[in-house]
């Protein structure tokens, strides 16, 4: 009796592959995944300063970058505030999605694109009149 209720507390075994929070290569990403935010924040900053808002190959890698880091999230570990290691595939997906998942999703918008590039781009049209009273 002990060993079913023993096999009944058990988490069944899950087929999801869980990557564990502590690999090296996973701390590897998450250090190239901050270089990569770093170097993205620049670079926005500069597109706007310069007003070119074309694609480039250095976007495009980006948001691939942070498209598998997204991908990524859905299959790492998670370790709670007591300690606790959660493996579970169903659980590691649901505390994501339940967290940053809305954040990670909201970054990978174009924002710059969307809503700083009409404005440039009016401003670019006035005349000289324009320019120099408004």
């Amino acid at each position: 009796r002990q060993r079913r209720l023993a096999r009944i507390k058990e988490p069944l075994p899950s087929w999801w592959i869980v990557i564990p929070a502590d690999h090296p290569y996973k701390i590897a990403w998450d250090v190239m995944t901050m270089i990569w935010a770093l170097m993205g924040a620049y670079r926005t900053h500069t597109r706007i300063r310069d007003r070119v808002f074309d694609q480039s190959p250095l976007i495009l890698l980006t948001e691939i970058w942070f498209t598998l880091d997204i991908l990524l999230n859905f299959v790492t570990e998670h370790k709670t505030s007591k300690g606790q290691v959660i493996r579970d595939g169903k659980s590691v997906w649901a505390r994501y999605l339940t967290t940053w998942f809305v954040f990670d999703l909201l970054s990978l918008i174009p924002w710059e694109r969307i809503y700083v590039r009409p404005v440039v781009e009016k401003i670019k049209k006035r005349n000289i009149f324009q320019k120099t009273f408004f």
